[in-house]
This record gives structure tokens, C-alpha cells and sequence, in this order.
């Protein structure tokens, strides 16, 4: 059933809710499982991919100007940038955005992404 906020209390109007309905518009996800296996939603549909042998491979990712994976290294090695090699995972969220001032630059492409990446190992 569809929940919706109202005068800041959660309400169950008790209907199902509908892709694209009124304040629950979908964007597309990703998740990478250490550069290897993944999942990916866009416009409601979930796909899978990736390469699992990946997934035992350790890496010293970097966040500059984007997320990127790089070589695989060896497991524990100290990275070039700090930290120390190890597994990740990724969730990158991405949704198209209109803005009220198109004029500015502040959204490019009418999309607005966002990745993170936790070390799980």
C-alpha cells in the first residue's frame, strides 16, 4: 500500500503505488559488488551483469573527479592515495531533474547522480 507523509505523520491510503506516482518518482540504480557482479533498475526493470571473478579481486579505488575501480592489487597492500586495499561495494542512484533555473549550469544533462562506495573487507 502507498504511504504518504502528511503534516509530517506517515498515512496508508491503503491503494498500491504506481511507478511515477506524485512524490515516489523512480530513478535508475546501480550496485557493484567489487567491481564484479551486478544489478542495475532502470525505468523499473532490474537487469543483472558483471563478471564474478571480480569479486575475490582487491582494489585502491579512487574518487576523483569519479568513482573508478582501477588494476586489481593485492589484498592489504597499502594504496597509493591511502587507505588499504580491499573489496567494495557501490550504489550509485541517478534521476533525470528539471530545474526551475535551467540557465545556471548547476545540473548537467537534466540528470543528478551520486555514488558511494563502502569497504566491506
Amino acid at each position: 500500500a502507498e504511504i504518504r507523509r502528511q503534516y509530517g505523520k506517515r498515512k496508508n491510503t491503503g491503494r498500491k503505488r504506481r511507478h511515477n506516482e506524485d512524490a515516489f518518482v523512480c530513478g535508475d540504480d546501480a550496485i557493484v559488488v567489487n567491481n564484479g557482479p551486478t544489478q542495475n533498475m532502470t525505468g523499473g526493470t532490474s537487469t543483472s551483469g558483471g563478471t564474478a571473478s571480480n569479486a575475490d579481486s582487491c582494489y585502491c579505488p579512487t574518487i576523483s573527479p569519479s568513482f573508478a575501480w582501477g588494476a586489481a592489487v593485492t589484498c592489504g597492500s597499502a594504496c597509493g592515495g591511502g587507505g588499504i586495499a580491499g573489496k567494495f561495494v557501490t550504489i550509485t542512484a541517478t534521476r533525470t531533474y528539471a530545474p526551475m533555473f535551467s540557465g545556471y549550469g548547476l545540473v548537467s544533462n537534466n540528470t543528478i547522480s551520486v555514488t558511494t562506495a563502502v569497504q566491506t573487507q
